[in-house]
């Protein structure tokens, strides 16, 4: 269960970024320096790789919209997208751009794609909510001031999909759809909430969707396939091993026998020399 719920933190990261893309209306900013300014915070948050493909930023009514957010998997794992996002759109109430506490009025991501892999050492996910909360801790510690808050009054996930792997094991992956998440009045309570504490609020949410994605998926059977897997690997080896050693076998016969005949050979050639050089003494 544990496990499963850490697949949240994985997508609330990458959430995350996104209060900071919010930070930047207050500024006279373009789709390229938001652009930009994601792939920063996201690739220095996770310590992955995030590209996005496009930014779409209006300050005149609030809207923003983010194309193609992907966010690659951390070192140790198949070289692909941990996450994926078709589309983010995000709303702002631009009355309260200016304000200590900045509202959202939604924020919707659509078809995002997950993938949870697991390897020798743990999983993609647990990797990359292990490297977060490194770079939470050492952001903190450094923070001067309490920063701007937020709440989020709507925050959708639609149409998503969560993929089950092993690292270097097979590559066959098991799909499933991730339930539809609608979380309601995020920092409402009090004077807003950090960024920070928007990730608290929200990871138990959006894991409990996850968990309930990756329910039925049976990773013992996926355990037990990567050990038959690697059971079969060896049996190809061992027979690998047994022709190998056949052929050699043959082929020191081969020598063997090669070389009888060559003795043989020598013998018999030596044999008619002698009687020859007998023969000019005689």
């Amino acid at each position: 269960m544990k496990r499963f719920l850490t697949i949240g933190g994985g997508v609330v990261a990458v959430i995350a970024t996104l209060w900071f893309v919010v930070a930047t209306f207050v500024f006279p900013s373009i789709g390229s320096v938001v652009k930009a300014a994601v792939e920063k915070i996201g690739s220095d948050l996770t310590q992955t790789t995030v590209r996005l493909d496009d930014a779409q930023i209006s300050l005149t009514d609030g809207r923003g919209s983010l194309h193609g957010l992907h966010m690659t998997n951390p070192s140790g794992f198949e070289d692909t997208d941990a996450f994926a996002f078709e589309l983010i759109a995000v709303q702002v109430d631009l009355t309260t751009i200016t304000s200590d506490v900045v509202v959202i009025d939604e924020i919707i991501v659509e078809k995002p794609r997950i993938r949870y892999e697991i390897g020798q050492k743990g999983t993609n996910i647990d990797t990359i909510r292990g490297n977060v909360e490194s770079q939470q801790s050492a952001g903190t510690s450094s923070d001067d001031g309490p920063g701007r808050s937020f709440i989020i009054k709507n925050l959708y996930l639609r149409d998503g999909t969560v993929s089950v792997a092993a690292t270097g094991l097979f590559d066959e992956q098991l799909a499933v759809p991730l339930p539809d998440i609608h979380l309601t009045d995020v920092g409402q309570d009090g004077a807003g909430a950090s960024p920070g504490d928007i990730v608290e609020q929200t990871l138990a949410a959006v894991g409990s969707g996850i968990t309930t994605a990756v329910a039925d998926v049976d990773l013992d059977s996926i355990r037990r396939g990567a050990e038959d897997l690697a059971t079969d690997a060896g049996e190809v080896i061992e027979d690998a091993a047994e022709e190998t050693g056949k052929a050699a076998s043959d082929v020191g016969e081969a020598i063997g026998e090669g070389a009888e005949q060559a003795g043989e050979a020598i013998s018999e050639g030596a044999e008619s020399a002698g009687e020859a050089i007998k023969s000019l003494f005689d």
